[in-house]
This record gives C-alpha cells, sequence and structure tokens, in this order.
C-alpha cells in the first residue's frame, strides 16, 4: 500500500454531466465544500504530487470526495474499447486532452459522500495487490480522514474487478460496518449456474476465473449484503438506483441529491 500518492497522476474527472453543475451551485459557505484539493500526509523526502490525489466538492448538503484508487496505462490500447468504429474519434479526444494514445490511459476514481452522520462509498477499486499503481483505496481515504470501519454504506455499480475487489481485504469485509448495496440482478448473474456471456465482447479464456472470483467476493460479503431493485433509494431519498444495464446484467448508477442539487454518479458506462 502506498502511503503517498504516485507521482505520475494526472487530473482525474468523475464521468458524469452534472459535476460541473454541482461544484458551480454548491453554496454552503464552509470550507470544507470550497471544492479545493487535498494530498495525502507527506512522508519523508516525497515525490513531488502534480495533481490532487483527493478532491472535496459539495452536491447541496453532502459532502464529497472523488478520491483516487489506481493509474494504469494498458498496453492493449483503444483495442480494449468498443465498438471498433468509434475508436477514431476516441484517439482525436485522446490527442485532444494531451494523453498518451499508444496505451490505454485508466485513471480510477471513488465517490465517498458523508451524509450527516452516515458515509457512503461508491465501489472500491482493485484491491491492494503486487502494482503499485493500483490499490491506494485505504491511502485516499486516510488522506481524507475516514478509517474503513467508520463507513456505514457500501455500493456496488457491478461485479468487475477495479470495483468489486477493494470491497474485501485478507478474505473479511474490507468496510466491517457497512452495508452492501447492489442490484439484485447482479448478483443473480453471477451466482447463476452458467453466467451467460454470449453478447459479450469480453476475452473468454479468463471468464471462469473472474466467476469464480466472484463468486468468493460475494459469499465473503453476504452478511453485508443488501439487495435492490431500479429505482431504489436510501439514505432518506439521497441515493437512487438508477439501472445503467448493459456493461452487466446488473449494472447500476447512482443518483445523489440534497436540495435542488444532484449528481449522477456513473461507472463504466460513457
Amino acid at each position: 500500500m502506498l502511503t503517498s500518492p504516485p507521482p505520475q497522476s494526472s487530473r482525474r474527472q468523475f464521468l458524469t454531466t452534472s459535476v460541473a453543475a454541482a461544484l458551480a451551485t454548491a453554496t454552503l459557505p464552509h470550507p470544507v465544500f470550497s471544492g479545493e484539493p487535498i494530498v495525502a500526509p507527506a512522508a519523508s523526502s516525497p515525490p513531488p504530487i502534480r495533481n490532487a490525489f483527493a478532491y472535496r466538492f459539495a452536491i447541496g448538503e453532502i459532502e464529497a470526495w472523488s478520491i483516487s484508487d489506481a493509474n494504469l496505462a494498458l498496453k492493449e490500447g483503444l483495442g480494449l474499447m468498443e465498438p471498433a468504429a468509434d475508436r477514431p474519434a476516441m484517439q482525436a479526444d485522446l490527442m485532444a486532452r494531451g494523453e498518451r494514445t499508444d496505451v490505454l490511459p485508466l485513471y480510477v476514481n471513488i465517490l465517498v459522500a458523508k451524509l450527516g452522520h452516515e458515509i457512503a462509498i461508491f465501489d472500491a477499486g482493485f484491491g491492494a495487490g503486487k502494482n503499485p499503481e493500483s490499490g491506494w483505496l485505504k491511502t485516499s481515504l486516510a488522506a481524507i480522514g475516514i478509517a474503513p470501519e467508520k463507513v456505514t454504506h457500501a455500493f456496488l455499480s457491478h461485479a468487475h474487478g477495479d470495483h468489486i475487489n477493494g470491497f474485501v481485504t485478507g478474505n473479511q469485509p474490507t468496510f466491517p460496518n457497512a452495508a452492501l448495496h447492489c442490484l439484485r440482478d447482479e448478483l443473480d448473474f453471477w451466482r447463476s449456474p452458467e453466467p451467460d456471456f454470449s453478447r459479450s465482447l469480453r476475452a473468454k479464456g479468463p471468464l471462469p476465473g473472474m466467476i469464480k472470483s466472484n463468486r468468493a467476493k460475494f459469499d465473503i460479503l453476504q452478511p453485508n449484503l443488501q439487495l435492490h431493485r431500479d429505482g431504489d433509494a436510501l439514505l432518506g431519498g439521497a441515493v437512487t438506483f438508477v439501472p445503467g444495464r448493459g456493461h452487466t446484467a446488473g449494472h447500476a448508477l447512482f443518483r445523489l441529491r440534497s436540495g435542488k442539487e444532484s449528481l449522477l454518479h456513473f461507472m463504466d458506462a460513457a
């Protein structure tokens, strides 16, 4: 686990059309909602930090952070992206943003929200592993002063490794006191006798290992699981499940609301 953010991280952004509006219309005067970047505590002789490791903002009365979990460059490049006909446009967009085009940049951000006495996290990233360029979740949470046991609600958008793995640490729930919320359709898909990948363009070789891994994680998380359907609202209506099917059978998006402000948080959908 890293003790300080990696030096080469680029500017991260949530894939949402409403973040800018949420930031622009924040009205609370307290500086915690000022939208300033914050970084992890400095270690001795730290590497230079060029960008925010955690970014704090507001959604009405909700205190929120975008925290980093990974900064990867996938060697497969745009060959991973579908449909293939859109790849030239994707390449042009990367070039316009000053990104590399010989690899596929992957910035993994995690949304954390504080709603009164409740602390919610939306997906959990890759989890700790051997790659120093990923698995920064606990370091990022420490940077904003949140211990894993203080998290009371965890939301899973879908069960791919860069979203579910961080919910399990050492065969135990990473957030032992948090209810884990996901759509019933997502759990049912992975626990079905033969999950149907016939419409998926994903390479078939790794699928048995992925299925086995996800089932094991859901077994570990079972005591914390709470299953939902499209449109279910939690935390006094502050968080609503929005269907996002296509990437997986039970892919969920999340609408956060407070007062007149809202943010649609979506992952792996564009």
